[in-house]
């Protein structure tokens, strides 16, 4: 699943006139193109990557680098 992720987001990003891409996906399968580009990572995920959590990938030569985690807190909203 990872080099098919990868792959197929290498693909959308070589495209000439693709220079900003939202992916959207189950955490799961965002973890796994995490640990695939994992060596290219600018930043340490010191927590788990939260519900609604935005991974920030740059694309050039072929390879992602994550540059950024938003963990976004959600822990005061009200159930209601």
């Amino acid at each position: 699943m990872r080099e098919r992720l990868a792959k197929t987001l290498g693909e959308i990003m070589a495209r000439p006139d693709y220079h900003s891409v939202l992916a959207i996906s189950h955490g799961g399968a965002c973890r796994a193109f995490m640990r695939y580009w994992e060596e290219n990572q600018q930043v340490d995920q010191k927590s788990r990557l939260r519900n609604c959590g935005i991974l920030k990938f740059e694309y050039a030569d072929g390879a992602f680098t994550l540059v950024e985690i938003i963990n976004h807190d959600f822990s005061q909203l009200k159930a209601e």
